[in-house]
């Protein structure tokens, strides 16, 4: 069976000769693109591709349009040759891999191929060879707190400095995993005048790459480079702007399910506010007082945190924390099986029930795995926190905002505040439903701590710490 494929750079461009051209040919089936060549994603050359069987033959008008470089255009024709596929360009009269002369056309296209290949190695070699000389590293960037590399940083670089920095570094990992903001970090380290690797000024980028590098592990240790690195792998690090003024900005919701900020009620009232707009889509039917609310708050969370809930929490990070890698290692498996099942669909070797069925259940471990793996990061500010009522009062009045938000993200799994039923300033805590971490998967059910109105209920709290 003859197959045809066709292929302009722009929608504005026609394809027309290129189709009356195949179908004289007698191509049983055309498929085409509209795309630049140099791209990869060309999804109609892969579906045929991919429908070609041994004994077919691939027919283009011409060969530029089927390859985007000659390297590649050989590897596509060795790949059909490989298959028992053969291959024609009509306008170029001599490519016809279904005789003599076309297969030693394509074996002197192949020669030049490698013979570019060539060229560009011995060019980087001689490159190589010329830096080596003029004595310039040809290594990566020497990355901050690492000893130097190249003869020029190890006449500029001392000991000394290099022994700071690893203490610099130090401190920014502890900072960072404590809870405190990258902006203020990067803001004390700038005022403090304590420069990058490259003698500029911090921004939060910097810290960020820094700190995500898994080669920092040698100087700030394994188990802290892996919690770095799940830590700006959640979604919601990866702005890190200003830290806010409130204690609950994007941590407290309207029952109708839009986020409350902080407004000005007027005479020093201030409030977290449902709004209504076209932008946030609210019910603007919701307030409730700012003070009154934080304040209840952070009580119930204190008493969540020094109750038995935070040991189970705790016990189930550990194993987590244990799983995290074997998790990942799954997910990735199972998405390289969702690849080849993909191929093998594109061979028809399956039906569609058969394919529904073998790809379902691995698209659902993805989905779970990913979803924890997201989830997880938050959650491990937890770990480093006094356990005790007493401690934990103490150390939370000497916490900043952001530290104390961190705890808070970690702790709850939601805040609702629902519209009040009586006017006044008093905060009706019926109107607040919080859910503890403790009370949602992956956490079990009969170790989570009940609430009842929002109160956490000590009878119960001992009957955990008993059962734990």
């Amino acid at each position: 069976m003859k197959l045809g494929y066709a292929r302009v750079s722009t929608d504005d461009q026609n394809l027309d000769l290129q189709l009356n051209d195949l179908n004289r040919e007698g191509c049983a089936q055309i498929f085409t693109d509209k795309l630049s060549g140099a791209r990869d994603d060309r999804p109609e050359l892969e579906r045929c591709l991919n429908r070609l069987r041994k004994g077919d033959t691939l027919i283009v008008w011409k060969l530029d349009r089927l390859g985007r470089s000659l390297p590649h255009l050989v590897e596509i024709i060795n790949d059909l040759r490989a298959r028992k596929i053969g291959f024609k360009s009509i306008t170029e009269p001599g490519i016809d891999t279904t005789n003599d002369m076309g297969e030693l056309v394509f074996l002197i296209f192949a020669w030049l191929a490698q013979f570019e290949r060539n060229i560009i190695i011995e060019r980087t070699r001689a490159g190589m060879a010329a830096a080596k000389k003029k004595g310039q590293y040809l290594g990566a960037r020497r990355l901050y707190g690492n000893d130097p590399q190249s003869e020029k940083e190890q006449a500029t670089i001392t000991s000394e400095q290099v022994t700071a920095e690893r203490e610099v570094l130090k401190e920014l990992a502890e900072r960072v995993l404590n809870g405190e903001s990258i902006w203020k970090i990067v803001k004390h380290l700038n005022k403090r005048g304590i420069p990058t690797n490259l003698g500029k000024q911090w921004r939060s980028n910097t810290v960020r790459q820094l700190l995500s590098n898994p080669n920092i592990a040698e100087n700030i240790g394994q188990e802290k480079s892996d919690r770095l690195r799940r830590f700006f792998a959640d979604p919601s690090r990866e702005r890190q702007g200003r830290p806010t003024k409130h204690l609950l900005t994007s941590i407290v919701r309207c029952q109708c399910g839009n986020k409350m900020y902080v407004v000005n009620k007027g005479r020093g009232q201030i409030a977290y506010s449902c709004f209504q707009n076209r932008s946030t889509k609210g019910c603007g039917k919701t307030w409730i007082s700012a003070p009154g609310l934080e304040d209840y708050v952070t009580k119930e969370v204190i008493r969540w945190l020094s109750g038995p809930g935070l040991t189970v929490v705790r016990n189930r990070l550990m194993q987590l924390d244990r799983d995290l890698t074997l998790i990942a290692q799954k997910m990735h498996a199972d998405e390289k099986e969702l690849e080849i099942l993909a191929r093998l669909k594109g061979e028809e070797r399956f039906t569609v029930p058969e394919w529904l069925a073998l790809r379902d259940p691995i698209e659902a471990r993805i989905k779970a795995a990913r979803e924890l793996l997201d989830k997880e990061p938050a959650v491990l500010a937890l770990t480093n926190i006094p356990v005790t009522r007493k401690k934990l009062e103490a150390a939370w009045a000497t916490w900043d905002v952001d530290r104390r938000r961190s705890i808070l993200k970690a702790a709850i799994a939601s805040l609702k505040v629902y519209p009040a039923k009586t006017r006044g300033n008093v905060l009706d805590e019926d109107r607040v439903k919080l859910t503890f971490v403790s009370d949602v998967p992956p956490f079990d059910r009969p170790y989570a701590t009940e609430q009842g109105n929002g109160r956490l209920l000590d009878q119960v709290a001992r009957t955990m710490d008993e059962e734990a």
